[in-house]
């Protein structure tokens, strides 16, 4: 509900749209049933679709904010935050449909534990599995290490050998991490506000655990809440062997912006190397880490020049 009285609401949720019109109308139908005072504003992200229409027709109470070129992920969520009042900022990807009251659980326990400063919550998949991905570890030079082995494909989800993973975990238990998903993540408005928002030198990919980082300095201590959950239909706006690219490119980001020297040479030659091993390495990759090495890593691999060197290369 929206207040009325024109009081600053509880949380302003951003959705960012691109090519997004057959997934808009449910992701903002399930988010009007929330009890907590939100008001909700739609960044057309130079969509060449007709997202923008179809959200005027389907829900005209929600701000339509436009740009007339793509900014990105972080710079289309930076444009629609802009606009917001809410004590809380919510960013939300519009292939993602909430289960009730997980906006309002986010809500609830910022208030009641207002120093973690950053909430997320828990993914499921089509099949209604959990996706792990809603929450990560920080990358590390170990992390680096184990992509560039293969034994973070080897051994998926060991809390040793895939650290970013988080372990087996089932995010069924309020738990701080490293960082949580730019997908569905509720910060604290002054954080937001002290750290400028994402940094828009990441195009899309990297930029929620660039600003976990940042706001971790800060003092903030992201964390999951476990009653937060929502269904996403993921990678719905990039095809797998582009996405596959621009999340390298977030990585090699990422690990210019956290470490110098040799430690960044490195950790930037283990994203090279395991790249590899899972591209043109496949067949054997396959053998030896007894799984396949996944969609899109021949195409990141033939395509290393465009991601190498990060986003602000």
């Amino acid at each position: 509900m929206t207040p009325e009285d024109g009081s600053r609401p509880d949380v302003s949720v951003i959705v960012v749209m691109y090519r997004s019109s057959h997934h808009i109308g449910p992701c903002l139908d399930a988010v009007a049933g929330t009890k907590a005072s939100h008001e909700v504003i739609a960044v057309d992200n130079s969509s060449p679709d007709d997202s923008a229409s179809v959200l005027a027709r389907l829900h005209p109470d929600a701000r339509l904010v436009t740009s007339d070129r793509n900014l990105g992920f972080a710079g289309g969520v930076n444009l629609g935050a802009s606009h917001a009042r809410g004590r809380y900022i919510l960013l939300l990807n519009p292939d993602t449909v909430v289960s009730p009251g997980s906006i309002d659980a986010l809500v609830d326990h910022a208030d009641e534990f207002p120093d973690n400063r950053i909430y997320g919550g828990r993914t499921v998949d089509r099949g209604g599995n959990v996706d792990p991905r809603s929450v990560w570890g920080l990358p590390s030079i170990w992390s680096h290490i184990t992509f560039a082995t293969g034994l973070s494909t080897r051994f998926h989800g060991s809390k040793l050998f895939d650290p970013e993973s988080l372990g087996s975990w089932p995010r069924d238990s309020c738990r701080e991490v490293g960082a949580v998903s730019g997908g569905f993540m509720l910060v604290e408005r002054q954080l937001w506000e002290q750290l400028d928002g994402l940094d828009e030198s990441f195009f899309m990919y990297g930029e929620d655990i660039d600003f976990a980082i940042r706001a971790r300095a800060l003092g903030a201590r992201p964390v999951l809440v476990p009653e937060a959950e929502l269904f996403h239909d993921a990678g719905a706006s990039s095809t797998s062997a582009d996405k596959r690219v621009m999340v390298m490119r977030g990585k090699a980001e990422l690990a210019k912006r956290r470490w110098s020297g040799a430690r960044r040479t490195f950790a930037l030659w283990c994203l090279l190397a395991g790249t590899a091993l899972r591209g043109p390495g496949a067949r054997v990759a396959a053998r030896l880490l007894r799984r396949s090495g996944g969609e899109g890593w021949s195409e990141a691999w033939a395509r290393r020049a465009e991601w190498r060197h990060g986003w602000s290369a």
